[in-house]
C-alpha cells in the first residue's frame, strides 16, 4: 500500500494527503480495526502515538481474521531460527 504523502514536502498538503487517504480504494480494504486506528492517529495529528494502541488495534483485526488461530506462515517464509 503506497501512502501518497511520503515525497510531499508542504505540510499542509500532507495533512489534505492524509485526510483524503481514508478515500481511496486501497485503504478501504484494510480491516476496519486498522482503518479505525488510522483516524484515531489522524485526529491526534500524529503527534504521540501508544504504542499499546497500535498493537492492540493490529491484534483485534487478526484475532477477528483468525479467531481459531489456524493461520500459519507458509514455510518458504518462516525463517530458521540461528540455535
Amino acid at each position: 500500500l503506497r501512502l501518497p504523502w511520503r515525497s510531499v514536502p508542504n505540510r499542509n498538503e500532507i495533512l489534505d494527503l492524509k485526510i483524503k487517504y481514508k478515500d481511496e480504494h486501497g485503504f478501504q480494504r484494510l480491516p476496519r480495526e486498522i482503518r479505525r486506528l488510522y483516524h484515531d492517529l489522524i485526529k491526534l495529528h500524529m503527534s504521540w502515538i501508544d504504542p499499546q494502541m497500535v498493537i492492540d488495534a493490529f491484534n483485534k483485526a487478526i484475532e477477528r481474521k483468525d479467531p481459531n488461530k489456524m493461520y500459519e506462515l507458509p514455510k518458504w517464509l518462516v525463517i530458521p531460527s540461528a540455535n
